[in-house]
């Protein structure tokens, strides 16, 4: 082989190689962008409002855990077994302070969202059906883990709740 043959061989060597590592670092950024666009698209992925300032204010979520602990009330979440049209469901709940009384007359509130889906969040004020227990509705559009938390207010006294649930009806 000539000198002129060699140089065309390893040119034509040279581009066969640029172009294999160019189309890898392309093939690389195509996944990229379909990867990072299936996540950012993807309503798992959410931000839980708040979240931010409960942990910066950590120290003080914690006092008042302990200030709500030291209340000795108790909460149950109860989940109606029927839905409407709307798949709207009913949701009791009953508030009883340490003795097993009745805590009437509290400022509830009730957020709840599928762990699935924690940008699908639900904020209810239940009313006061009876002493002590208190009815909203929400609706249930997945099958799986729900989480709830309720505040309840009544003289200055605050008492806060979180429970999760597994809902065996919905979608995936």
């Amino acid at each position: 082989m000539n000198a002129e043959a060699l140089k065309q061989v390893e040119l034509v060597s040279q581009m066969k190689w640029t172009l294999l590592i160019l189309g890898f670092f392309s093939i690389q950024a195509i996944i990229w962008i379909v990867a990072i666009s299936l996540v950012a698209n993807d309503k798992s992925h959410a931000v839980i409002e708040g979240y931010d300032a409960k942990s910066a204010n950590w120290q003080a979520e914690l006092h008042q855990q302990r200030e709500s602990e030291a209340l000795g009330w108790n909460a149950e979440i109860l989940l109606g077994d029927t839905e409407d049209s709307l798949k709207h469901r009913e949701i009791t709940l009953k508030l009883t302070d340490r003795s097993g009384a009745p805590i009437e007359t509290a400022s509830v509130n009730l957020t709840l969202f599928h762990t699935g889906h924690a940008s699908l969040v639900q904020k209810l004020l239940p009313t006061e059906i009876s002493p002590g227990i208190y009815r909203a509705q929400a609706r249930f559009d997945y099958r799986g883990i729900y989480d709830f938390t309720l505040t309840a207010e009544v003289a200055q006294r605050r008492f806060m709740y979180n429970e999760r649930q597994f809902l065996n009806q919905g979608k995936q």
